[in-house]
């Protein structure tokens, strides 16, 4: 961030942006030259991303063995989340179970986690993680981001993925290594104010809509 041509460290840029969001004057934000060496997030524009943890077609996406295989072969991982009907937080990118399982049909924010917990992905039997599963699996081996899927109100959803997710970086010391989007904005508003350290990405629309 530039101001008067004024160079920061990192906790300087911290209160900077903290006064931004606190003001609500994110719209001045603008990033300086040396961003990505003071937050520590260089991986964002300098690491390849697999999408569910998926990098060739023999993978199940988000399933823990396929993350890690993206883990070992020096990946990081996008990692969509939803929210269930009993409030637990899995790792899916498709409303419709259907269009990965043809085998079984609903919808996942009417499902229970026991009813999920029942389903296989694939001939090995892995099963769809939780966040909290994936995130204890992933332990910090590599960077994540946490797409959350919401079309719908924001609060409960989100509050539970920054519950998990602050204590995620507390527990890894990672909050480098951390980076959360959604296509909802009324989400990014929120995570904005409760993960400060944390980067925050706006995915495009055209490309983000939650799958059917």
């Amino acid at each position: 961030m530039k101001n008067n041509n004024r160079m920061y460290n990192f906790p300087e840029y911290k209160d900077v942006i903290d006064g931004l969001i606190d003001n609500k004057s994110t719209s001045k934000l603008r990033l300086q030259e040396d961003y990505f060496e003071i937050c520590g997030n260089y991986w964002i524009v300098d690491k390849y991303i697999a999408g569910d943890g998926v990098f060739n077609e023999t993978l199940t996406p988000n399933t823990l063995e396929t993350y890690d295989q993206a883990i070992k072969n020096k990946y990081a991982i996008s990692i969509p989340v939803q929210m269930l009907d009993d409030g637990n937080i899995v790792c899916f990118s498709h409303k419709n179970i259907s269009k990965v399982v043809p085998t079984a049909s609903g919808y996942l924010k009417t499902m229970t986690l026991s009813q999920v917990k029942e389903i296989r992905l694939n001939e090995n039997g892995d099963t769809i993680p939780t966040l909290e599963e994936a995130l204890n699996h992933i332990a910090n081996r590599t960077p994540i981001i946490i797409e959350i899927l919401n079309d719908g109100m924001v609060d409960k959803f989100e509050t539970k993925v920054t519950t998990m997710l602050s204590k995620y970086i507390a527990d890894n010391d990672c909050y480098n290594n951390v980076a959360v989007m959604s296509i909802n904005p009324n989400t990014t508003l929120m995570l904005q104010e409760y993960l400060r350290v944390v980067t925050l990405q706006r995915k495009c629309m055209a490309r983000s809509k939650l799958r059917n």
